[in-house]
């Protein structure tokens, strides 16, 4: 997950699709990912893993801000290991909401996060 998240911020959209399985493609293409405007990624916090055998789940959140608003993807994902290599296949959609004025910053600058990434100036 954390090599997705990595891939997505620094748009390596080639291991994106090579770490996604081929039957859960859907149609992804390069095209698609590197379309604009793109997010600009501030925080991944993986809240949850598992792993049994070759199948794994990751549930976590990944900040971004996209058009000056702060948004989030929550997601469960469900990964599957073939051949040495794992693949992400799908994920739920989960609901989330911003942190409080007084939590820790999404970007785990150590800051506040009303003195931080809420900050509109």
């Amino acid at each position: 997950m954390r090599s997705r998240y990595a891939a997505f911020a620094l748009k390596k959209f080639d291991y994106i699709l090579a770490s996604q399985h081929p039957e859960f493609l859907g149609g992804l293409t390069l095209a698609e990912l590197a379309r604009e405007p793109s997010p600009s990624w501030l925080g991944l916090d993986v809240l949850d893993s598992s792993q049994e055998q070759d199948r794994g789940e990751v549930s976590f959140k990944a900040w971004y801000r996209l058009d000056g608003r702060l948004e989030v993807i929550h997601e469960h994902s469900l990964f599957v290991r073939e051949q040495g290599r794992w693949y992400y296949t799908q994920g739920e959609q989960l609901a989330a909401k911003l942190p409080g004025r007084n939590d820790p910053c999404v970007c785990h600058s150590g800051k506040k996060f009303k003195q931080c990434c809420a900050r509109t100036d």
